[in-house]
């Protein structure tokens, strides 16, 4: 019930502010759930009351209101957000409780906890008063202690603190009514306290300091008013800015593992779910030259304005750099790829179908090099040496013809012809009977495996590596030093990293850069970048060659053909396929027949 021990008129852009974010999310979830189809309808019904649930709570807390995986990437910055998340939490929670143990009543009014020092001041002697006084102090002082480090990282951007977007005029309109809210809560509460006494450590402190001063009555409601409106004006942006990833990150986070496969519902969620926090902006290579903020965090907030253009979707590599590092797990490059659909026409050609190569069928290996594999046949022939060191029967499947995997078309948007490429070159493969197919390729080996579950489909790297754990090749070690280079393809997509480093290490001494792994940098040869202008590329090829050769390795080995293309071109240093390095090891005397 409202009275005047209750309500202040002062409460109402709060009230509105909040009422207007509650209806507009409730909206979106509606929206979302008439557009899902009935299939996962059903696994959400039957999800709810299960252990998901609970594993997704626990996500919950630690990406949304903790944010882990902020603090693995960067301390300051994973501080700056859970003091925030974390600290807005807790007052509510907490004045929640106060408010209820204060009053005995569970239907306290919306605002009443948000202003409860207004409505009931001074010394306070219900149970646990205490406590709460001091509780809602520190999870106040929680929160300026990030708006202080946020207030450093706008004005110091870098690598340590983290790198500041540039948002657009909702944004910032959003972002200064946020800073607003806790240092007016701070002066509103500190006035209070002034006047009536009061307080905890923080703001009774301060009340007690400027007790006596003539001004105080005249700001006291004016610092309440303007708390409230600051809540009340930045609820309602919310919904139009990047600050609506507050409350739908959750949805996102139970929608997965509720295991919602509709891809449309997913990428809105993640599109909406996108906080903008910058960590794409160091990464993306990209993000130096002239490149028209073509990162993720600019892409989606054109996205969710309506603002998107052709370069977004043509100009972005697809090396998933940003997706590597983003914290909310946004698939910014599989967006972009559903807008290059929606943009192209699509068309599923009947392709001639492949020739079987009867005279060669029931291989051990059938071997595919692929469209850019032709281009590097210093691979091809290691590769030969390396299999006919292990005694193999094999067989390279685009020897004689022509195929693709359909990679470079599915980039542009053609999904159905790419998929005609597919089934050609998939044809092509099983007609050889193989034990196993190998791609020397990582393109091609992403696509071959998403294609075939007949046949095991292995990266050239791990078939390697396999002959020399089984015995079936020797390689020796001599003094080379070797610098890797993992391709985006094999690294951050198929997850292929540690296994061609330890193989290279029985044959090398390894001198790594510091970004490697599943952090490498983009060769710039990408294929998805069909929008980057010649010049753009070869700044990105020389920054990577330079980057490589910083170790001052003998040799930079890589595992893609692109990326030997590419790094090669700009590189004082020798660069060399994986197999080229093994089949310079081999040790032929002591060789597995």
């Amino acid at each position: 019930m409202i009275t005047p021990d209750n309500f202040n008129i002062f409460v109402i852009p709060f009230t509105l502010g909040m009422t207007f974010v509650i209806i507009w999310l409730l909206a979106t979830i509606v929206r979302l759930w008439r557009h899902m189809p009935q299939a996962d309808r059903r696994r959400v019904r039957h999800s709810i009351l299960t252990v998901s649930t609970l594993r997704a709570a626990g996500e919950i807390v630690a990406e949304v209101l903790i944010h882990r995986r902020i603090w693995k990437r960067n301390k300051f910055l994973g501080y700056m957000h859970m003091s925030f998340a974390f600290g807005w939490f807790m007052l509510i929670v907490v004045g929640k409780f106060e408010s209820l143990t204060y009053t005995g009543n569970h239907f306290n009014p919306i605002w009443y906890p948000l202003f409860f020092k207004f409505f009931v001041p001074g010394e306070h002697e219900f149970f646990l008063s205490a406590f709460f006084t001091q509780a809602m102090d520190l999870w106040l002082a929680l929160i300026l202690s990030g708006q202080i480090l946020a207030f450093v990282k706008r004005r110091m951007p870098g690598r340590t603190i983290g790198i500041r977007p540039r948002h657009t005029a909702v944004n910032r309109a959003a972002l200064t009514a946020l800073w607003f809210i806790f240092p007016l809560r701070l002066a509103a509460e500190s006035v209070t306290a002034g006047i009536h006494g009061g307080g905890g450590f923080l703001t009774g402190t301060i009340g007690q300091a400027i007790a006596g001063a003539p001004v105080l009555d005249s700001l006291f409601m004016p610092l309440w008013w303007a708390y409230s409106i600051s809540l009340g004006v930045f609820f309602v942006l919310i919904p139009f800015s990047r600050y609506f990833h507050i409350p739908v990150e959750g949805f996102l986070i139970l929608a997965r593992h509720w295991g919602v496969s509709d891809e449309a519902t997913i990428r809105t969620l993640e599109t909406l779910a996108c906080s903008a926090c910058g960590m794409c902006l160091r990464v993306c290579p990209r993000a130096q030259g002239d490149a028209p903020r073509m990162q993720p965090v600019y892409f989606i907030e054109r996205l969710r304005a309506g603002r998107d253009n052709d370069n977004d979707v043509w100009g972005c590599l697809g090396c998933l750099r940003c997706e590597e590092v983003c914290p909310v797990v946004v698939h910014s490059t599989q967006i972009r790829m559903a807008r290059k659909m929606q943009a192209v026409p699509q068309r599923r050609p009947q392709p001639a179908p492949a020739p079987v190569p009867q005279a060669r069928q029931g291989v051990d290996v059938a071997l595919f090099a692929g469209c850019m594999g032709k281009l590097t046949p210093g691979t091809k022939a290691a590769m030969n040496r390396i299999l006919q060191a292990a005694g193999l029967a094999y067989a390279w499947v685009d020897e004689d013809e022509d195929l693709c995997c359909g990679r470079p078309l599915r980039l542009s948007g053609r999904t159905g012809e790419a998929q005609a490429r597919m089934d050609r070159l998939k044809t092509a493969l099983l007609a050889l009977n193989p034990r196993v197919i190998v791609s020397t390729c990582p393109i091609c080996y992403n696509m071959i495996r998403a294609a075939i579950s007949a046949r095991p489909v292995l990266h050239h790297t791990d078939f390697v590596a396999q002959l020399i754990d089984e015995g079936r090749i020797a390689v020796g070690r001599s003094a080379q030093t070797l610098t890797y280079h993992d391709p985006c393809e094999l690294s951050r997509m198929a997850d292929i990293s540690s296994r061609p480093v330890s193989t290279l290490a029985k044959v090398g001494t390894l001198k790594q850069p510091d970004e490697c792994g599943r952090e490498s940098h983009c060769c710039g040869g990408a294929l998805g970048g069909l929008a980057v202008a010649g010049h753009e590329r070869t700044r990105l090829m020389t920054a990577t060659a330079d980057y490589l050769q910083r170790p001052g390795a003998q040799t930079i080995v890589t595992a893609c053909p692109l990326c030997k293309k590419s790094i090669a071109q700009h590189a004082a240093t020798p660069v060399v396929d994986f197999a080229e390095a093994i089949a310079k090891s081999l040790k032929t005397s002591s060789i597995n027949q």
